[in-house]
């Protein structure tokens, strides 16, 4: 099979913001990078964020691009917090398991529950219950706009924690 690169560029500001996914002979690879420059052929400079052989490992992952943005943002969300990669390898593993929106909410929550910042006096009862049942399994009942309130909390107090936006929210908003 030959190699295959998927290419997904955000501009803001004047940067571009890139999603790269490639599948290189039998090895894919999902990498982040910031470009830097505002003119085609101008020298660019590039910073890689983070690259990783990970998505190998996560064939359902493969086949949607919202799907690879979630895991590009838990990519970066681990990535610059130093949380390391049993965090990062535990929210793709229930990525691969599970729909986009439990997915973030259970990421966000270990997250900020294995770093100790997740205050419960933020959340009222019914949000605490259902992300402990989150924890313990995907098989949960709720509302599509509850799911998207609880998400939009958690992200929240992660941006709050991280202290710097969040590139890879751009994919997901497209």
């Amino acid at each position: 099979m030959g190699n295959k690169t998927y290419v997904k560029a955000i501009k803001d500001d004047g940067n571009v913001d890139l999603i790269i996914y490639g599948r290189h002979n039998e090895v894919d690879t999902l990498t982040y990078m910031e470009v830097e420059g505002k003119i085609k052929n101008q020298f660019k400079n590039y910073l890689i964020v983070d690259s990783i052989n990970i998505i190998d490992r996560f064939n359902s992952i493969r086949g949607s691009f919202l799907r690879l943005s979630l895991a590009m943002l838990i990519l970066e969300v681990t990535y610059r917090s130093n949380s390391g990669l049993s965090l990062l390898l535990e929210g793709l593993n229930r990525l691969k398991i599970t729909d986009n929106e439990k997915a973030s909410i259970f990421f966000f929550y270990i997250f900020l529950k294995k770093n100790g910042i997740f205050d419960e006096k933020k959340f009222n009862f019914e949000e605490r219950n259902l992300l402990l049942q989150i924890e313990k399994n995907n098989q949960i009942r709720a509302t599509a706009a509850f799911l998207r309130v609880l998400k939009n909390k958690l992200l929240k107090e992660v941006q709050a924690y991280i202290g710097k936006p969040l590139n890879s929210l751009k994919l997901l908003m497209r």
